[in-house]
C-alpha cells in the first residue's frame, strides 16, 4: 500500500529514491503546515456537507443523480480543506550518542624511577611496573567499560598519541618514548581535541605528576565548562627521591710527574638525611680509567651535601700522584653500599671524567738568596734531596761573586729569555736587586709571562720585598707600592706569630700539613707548641693588594690580635708569582723533623712551575654563574684577570662570543664591563645546548681564553625526579574528579558519570499538497461535477 501511495504522489523515486521520504518511511508521519483542531475540521466538514446538501435538494432531476453531484462538490471540498492545511509527510530521526572515556597513560622517562615499595616484599620496583601492574589489575572493569563506552587509551611524553581504542591495552605499550620531558597540559588539550565535541564522562590521568609546561587556566575553564572531571592516579612514591650527584670537578690540566694532583669534587644531594647518608656508606672516589684501580677516596659526609637555599656543601679533595706520564684519563665517582645503592634513585650522574697533562721529566729550580741564613741551608738541601727537582742554588755577595750548590752548576745568572727557559720556578731568597742587572730583571719578567715560569719569593729582614718595590720585578709582588701613600706597604710584626691555611690553599692542593696529608694541622697554629713560632714575619696589609692576589695562609700573632696575610699567590702572565712573608719554616723540623717543611715548600713549587706545561693556559678565565642556565633565564658571565701585565691592558668593555656547538646558529655576543681584574655581563641562553664563549677583539693571549657553558633544559626529568601528587590532586579537586590510588585502578569506571546523550536530527519534510496527483484529483472532481450538471440541465 505505501508503495502504491508513493508512487500516485511521486514519493521515493529517482537516483536518491533509497534516501528519499515517502509512505513507510522509519519515524515518519502524516503532518500539516496549517493543523486545525479535530473539532473545527468536523464542523467545517459539517458545514460543507450540509450546504452542499441544501444547493441540491431543490433541483430537479434524478435523486440518485443529485446525490452524484453532492457527493463530487463535497469531495472537491474537502480536498481543497485539506490541500489548504497543507499536508506533507514529515521524518524526525532521533539517535543516542554513546559517551567516552579517555586515559592517558604517562609514558616517560621518569617512570623509570624506582621508588615504589612493593606492598609484599618490600623490593623497590619502577614507576613504568607500577603502572603496568595497575592495567593488569583494573583490566575485567575496563574491557566492560569498553562494551558502554566509547574507551581511548593514549599514551604521552613530550607529545601525546592514541595508544589503542577499546579493550585495555598491554603493559608493553607503557614502554619509554624518546625524549626528556613530560608535557601533561598538551597531553589533556590532545585528548580533548581527540573527543572534539563528543560527550566525555571522564578524562584519567596515570601519571608521577612530572611536568614542564603549565596548566593554563583556559584549559581547565574548558574542561569545567564541559563538566569533564579528571580522576588522577598517582604513579610513585610521594616522597622525595633520594639522589647523590657530581655537581662539579676542578683540577688542574697539566703536572709533573711526581705532582701531588689535587682534585676537588663539589656534591649535589636531595632527600639524604644524615642517618641515610651514613647508613649508604657513600665515598668519593678517584679512579683511573683504563685499569677501574682506585687512586684515592673519601667519605662524603653531611657537611658536602647541599646545605640548603641553594647554598652549595663543602669541597671533597682528593689527590693523587701520577705514576705514568701523557694523556691521562681518570674518572670520579660515587661509590655507595648495597643499601646506598638502593637509596640513590638516579645514577646517570655519579661519574665525572678528569683529564690532565703529565710531564714526565723533573721540575727545575734556581735558588739565589743573599747569605746562608737558616731557612736557605734547609731549603736548598731539600731541593738536593728531592728526586723529582733538578736544582741550582746561588748565594750572591755585594761583589757580585757567587757560591752554587745543587744538582746542576751555572755559569752566570741568565740574562737572555732563552738563559731562563731551563728553569720552571725561580726562588728570590732575602738578596738585593742590585744584585742583578736590568736586562737579567726583564728577561726574568718575560720568561715568567710568556712562558709561564713561577717566581717564589722568600721574605727576609734584609731585603725582599721591600727592596724589591722599584725595580722591574715589582708587578710579580703582590702588594702595590703606592699604596700606603707616605706609609710603607709592609710591615714585622712585633711578636712570634702562627700560620694558618685558607680555603684557597685547599683547592690548590698546597699547605696539606694535616695528619692525613690534607687540609692544615691544627698543632701548627697552636703556639703552645713552641716550635709552631715564627720568630720573624711580614705584616702585610691586604688592602695593598693587588686585584687576583690570593691569599694561602694568614699569621695571627701569640697574643691573639689580628691576622694578616703571610702566603699569598698570583698570576702574571701565563705564569704565577707567590710570596711566602717569614723564613722560620724551618722551625717546624722541630715538630715532626723534614716532613712538615716538606710539605711546605715541595707542594707549593710544583704550583708555581706547572705553568712551563700548561703553555694552554690562559691569564684570565671566564665563568658562568650558575654554571648549568636555563633557557631565558640571564646568567652573570665573568671574565676574571689573573696576572697584573693583562688587567693593565685590558680595557674596561670587553666583547664575548658565544657560539652554539652543534646548532649553525648566528653567534651572540655579550658586552662585560668593568675594572680592575673583573668584568662582568648578563647573557640569556635562548635553547638548551652546549656553548662556548670566548673573548673578541683582544690581544692574543686572551683570545685564547673559553669556556664551555651547557644550557640544560629545565624540563630534563633527570635533573629532579621527584613526583608532583599535589599537581595531580589540584587538577582533580579543580574538574570535580577524584584521586585514585594505582591499586583502584579497577573501580574508576564505575566513577565515571553517564554522559550519553539523545540527539534527535532537524525534521525531513515532503509536501503533499503541491503534487500533481492533487491538482488531477481536483479537475477530476469538478469536472465530474460540471459534466453532471449539464446533463440535469442545471444552470
Amino acid at each position: 500500500m505505501n508503495d502504491l501511495l508513493n508512487t500516485i504522489f511521486g514519493l521515493g523515486a529517482g537516483p536518491e529514491a533509497e534516501r528519499a521520504l515517502g509512505f513507510g518511511s522509519p519515524n515518519a508521519e502524516l503532518t500539516f503546515v496549517h493543523p486545525l483542531p479535530a473539532w473545527a475540521i468536523v464542523l467545517i466538514l459539517v458545514a460543507a456537507a450540509s450546504a452542499v446538501w441544501w444547493s441540491y435538494r431543490g433541483l430537479p432531476g434524478p435523486r440518485l443523480s443529485r446525490v452524484g453531484l453532492t457527493v463530487l462538490r463535497f469531495l472537491a471540498l474537502t480536498t481543497l480543506l485539506l490541500v489548504a492545511m497543507g499536508p506533507m509527510i514529515e521524518q524526525t530521526t532521533i539517535r543516542t550518542e554513546p559517551d567516552w572515556a579517555m586515559v592517558l597513560l604517562d609514558r616517560s622517562g621518569s617512570l623509570d624511577t624506582r621508588d615504589v615499595v612493593e606492598p609484599d616484599t618490600g623490593a623497590l620496583t619502577a614507576r613504568r611496573e607500577q603502572a603496568g601492574a595497575m592495567l593488569d589489575r583494573g583490566r575485567e572493569a575496563w574491557d566492560a567499560l569498553g562494551d558502554e563506552k566509547q574507551l581511548v587509551w593514549m599514551g604521552f611524553s613530550e607529545r601525546a598519541r592514541v595508544l589503542s581504542r577499546g579493550p585495555t591495552p598491554e603493559p608493553t605499550v607503557l614502554a619509554r618514548t624518546p625524549g626528556t620531558t613530560t608535557r601533561l597540559g598538551e597531553a589533556i588539550e590532545a585528548a580533548l581535541d581527540e573527543a572534539a565535541a563528543r560527550p566525555v564522562s571522564g578524562l584519567v590521568i596515570a601519571s608521577d605528576g612530572r611536568s614542564f609546561d603549565p596548566i593554563e587556566p583556559e584549559l581547565l575553564n574548558r574542561l569545567t565548562s564541559a563538566q569533564i572531571p579528571i580522576f588522577a592516579v598517582p604513579l610513585g612514591s610521594g616522597e622525595p627521591v633520594q639522589d647523590l650527584r657530581i655537581a662539579q670537578v676542578e683540577h688542574p690540566d697539566a703536572v709533573f710527574g711526581e705532582d701531588i694532583v689535587p682534585v676537588r669534587v663539589r656534591l649535589g644531594s636531595a632527600g639524604f638525611t644524615p642517618a641515610e647518608l651514613a647508613a649508604s656508606g657513600a665515598r668519593v672516589e678517584l679512579v683511573d680509567h683504563a685499569t677501574g684501580r682506585v687512586l684515592d677516596s673519601a667519605p662524603i659526609e653531611p657537611r658536602h651535601l647541599d646545605a640548603g637555599g641553594g647554598e652549595p656543601g663543602e669541597w671533597v679533595s682528593l689527590r693523587h700522584t701520577p705514576d705514568a706520564s701523557g694523556q691521562r684519563r681518570f674518572d670520579v665517582r660515587i661509590a655507595l653500599s648495597e643499601a646506598g645503592m638502593r637509596a640513590d634513585l638516579n645514577t646517570t650522574n655519579n661519574q665525572a671524567p678528569v683529564r690532565l697533562t703529565v710531564v714526565d721529566r723533573p721540575l727545575r729550580v734556581l735558588y739565589v738568596d743573599g747569605y746562608p741564613r737558616w731557612e736557605h741551608r734547609y731549603l736548598k738541601n731539600l731541593l738536593l734531596r728531592e728526586e723529582s727537582i733538578v736544582s741550582s742554588s746561588l748565594l750572591l755577595s755585594a761583589s757580585r761573586r757567587y757560591i752554587q750548590e745543587g744538582d746542576e752548576l751555572i755559569a752566570s745568572i741568565p740574562s737572555t729569555l732563552e738563559g731562563w727557559e731551563p728553569f720552571d720556578v725561580v726562588i728570590l731568597g732575602d738578596v738585593r736587586a742590585g744584585m742583578f742587572s736590568p736586562t737579567q730583571l726583564s728577561s726574568l719578567l718575560a720568561h715568567i709571562a710568556t712562558r709561564g715560569a713561577g717566581v717564589l719569593w722568600v721574605a727576609g729582614p734584609s731585603a725582599t720585598p721591600s727592596g724589591w718595590l722599584e725595580t722591574d720585578l715589582a708587578s710579580l709582588l703582590p702588594m702595590r707600592p703606592d699604596a700606603g701613600g707616605s706609609q710603607p706597604t709592609t710591615g714585622v710584626w712585633e711578636q712570634p706569630v702562627t700560620m694558618t691555611a685558607s680555603e684557597e690553599a685547599a683547592r690548590l692542593g698546597v699547605l696539606g700539613l694535616g695528619e692525613d696529608g690534607a687540609g692544615w694541622s691544627p698543632r701548627l697554629s697552636d703556639p703552645q707548641t713552641g716550635w709552631s713560632r715564627l720568630q720573624w714575619a711580614l705584616q702585610l696589609d691586604e688592602s695593598s693588594f693587588k686585584p687576583g692576589v690570593s691569599v694561602l695562609a694568614t699569621a695571627r700573632p701569640v697574643d691573639d690580635g689580628d691576622q694578616a696575610p703571610i702566603v699569598t699567590l698570583m698570576r702574571y702572565g701565563a705564569g704565577r708569582s707567590a710570596l711566602v712573608g717569614t723564613d722560620e719554616i724551618w722551625r717546624w723540623r722541630y715538630g715532626r723533623g723534614e716532613d712538615l717543611p716538606e710539605r711546605f715548600w715541595l707542594p707549593l713549587i710544583r704550583v708555581l712551575g706547572r705553568g712551563t706545561v700548561e703553555r694552554r693556559a690562559a691569564p684570565a678565565s671566564l665563568s658562568v654563574s650558575p654554571q648549568s642556565p636555563e633557557p631565558g633565564t640571564p646568567a652573570q658571565v665573568t671574565l676574571r684577570l689573573f696576572d697584573q701585565a693583562t688587567i693593565d691592558t685590558t680595557p674596561g668593555q670587553v666583547t664575548l662570543v658565544i657560539e652554539s656547538v652543534s646548532a649553525a646558529d648566528e653567534p651572540a655576543l655579550v658586552t662585560l664591563r668593568g675594572s680592575g681584574d673583573i668584568r662582568t655581563g648578563t647573557w640569556v641562553p635562548e635553547q638548551p645546548g652546549g656553548y662556548t664563549i670566548s673573548p673578541q677583539g683582544l690581544d692574543l693571549a686572551l683570545a685564547q681564553v673559553r669556556t664551555q657553558a651547557q644550557v640544560l633544559n629545565r624540563s630534563d626529568e633527570q635533573r629532579l625526579l621527584d613526583t608532583d601528587h599535589q599537581l595531580l590532586a589540584s587538577l582533580a579537586e579543580q574538574t570535580g574528579g577524584r584521586v585514585v590510588v594505582p591499586g583502584d585502578f579497577g573501580s574508576i569506571p564505575g566513577l565515571l558519570p553517564n554522559r550519553t546523550r539523545t540527539i534527535a536530527s532537524p525534521p525531513r519534510q515532503a509536501s503533499l499538497w503541491d503534487r500533481p496527483v492533487v491538482l488531477i484529483l481536483l479537475i477530476v472532481l469538478l469536472t465530474g461535477e460540471w459534466v453532471g450538471r449539464r446533463i440535469l440541465r442545471l444552470a
